[in-house]
């Protein structure tokens, strides 16, 4: 949908509803079905990057200048010309998001020090992790200058075009996970601290508790989310 611009406002909007069913999704995928003892390795299944639902939202208002332009004036005396405060000046805010990509669940929790065998739980590829979505926000403006003058003091036509713009990406600071752990489904928990088969394993080290914090802080993976707030300020120059 593409709502053209209204005035002051645009708004622009799009749902994708995607079906991504493959064979595999990489090199080993067939290694895998093999050890889990699928009896027909031809049978197809999402993919990795088969996000089911996606939906993207982009609202832009936007001041002329001018005789197009119909923001506050600031109303000067002594035949001197008003200020149009908000003249070229604009305000974006777009939000995007959709379904979670799939993943594959296991029966089993492996220790990082004694290993193990990954059993599949389900279908290959047969979960799925958390929807997510992001706002991000952009505020600019257009600053407008003659580039050299004749000898009459009047512009050549030539102009260049400065745009100062303060850009906020994930502006809630929405925490979305992409990616978890196999025998959990969580982002933050792999199961190993709290699997019985390995409560001898993780007291017969040094320092249990502070083993135990150490793997907190360890398994708790930053990749598994997606970036935090940024706030970036700068300049584009055209001419």
């Amino acid at each position: 949908y593409d709502m053209r611009r209204t005035k002051n406002a645009r708004i622009r909007a799009s749902y994708t509803l995607q079906f991504a069913d493959m064979t595999g999704s990489s090199t080993t995928t067939a290694a895998a079905l093999i050890a889990a003892g699928v009896p027909n390795l031809r049978s197809v299944f999402p993919t990795s990057e088969d996000r089911r639902h996606s939906f993207n939202l982009s609202f832009d208002y936007r001041f002329a200048d001018g005789k197009n332009y119909d923001g506050p004036v600031i109303h000067r005396k002594n035949g001197k010309p008003d200020i149009q405060v908000l003249s070229n000046t604009g305000i974006n805010l777009s939000v995007n998001g959709g379904s979670g990509t799939p993943f594959t669940a296991s029966r089993t929790v492996s220790s990082p020090i004694s290993g193990g065998n990954s059993l599949l739980q389900g279908t290959y590829n047969g979960s799925r992790i958390p929807a997510s979505f992001r706002f991000d926000l952009r505020v600019d403006k257009d600053f407008k200058f003659s580039l050299g003058k004749n000898k009459e003091g009047e512009s050549k036509g030539r102009e260049a075009f400065v745009n100062v713009y303060l850009q906020v990406l994930n502006l809630l600071n929405s925490k979305n996970i992409v990616g978890v752990y196999a025998a959990t489904g969580n982002a933050n928990d792999d199961g190993y601290l709290t699997a019985p088969e390995w409560q001898r394993e993780i007291s017969s080290q040094v320092d249990p508790q502070s083993y135990i914090q150490m793997y907190e802080l360890y398994v708790n993976s930053p990749y598994h989310y997606s970036m935090p707030r940024h706030i970036r300020l700068g300049l584009s120059i055209n001419f």
